[in-house]
């Protein structure tokens, strides 16, 4: 938690974090996040890169099987 447990997420024009991107380094390990993501049941943002979700804070979280500018892994 950057401020405090709890807290609302900032006003869509504060300083701050806006996202921040976990690439899976194979198709297993992308495999079990897409499975967690989905046994959670959060809401997703999809796209050609990859899966968004939400932290509780409202930062982006992109989970993704892949570098910018690099072939897929796996």
């Amino acid at each position: 938690t950057w401020k405090g447990e709890g807290l609302s997420p900032a006003p869509p024009q504060a300083l701050g974090l806006r996202y921040f991107t976990v690439v899976a380094p194979d198709a297993a390990e992308w495999a079990r996040l897409q499975g967690r993501v989905a046994a959670l049941g959060l809401p997703v943002e999809t796209d050609e890169a990859g899966i968004t979700v939400r932290d509780p804070a409202g930062i982006r979280v992109r989970l993704t099987n892949r570098m910018l500018g690099l072939a897929p892994a796996g």
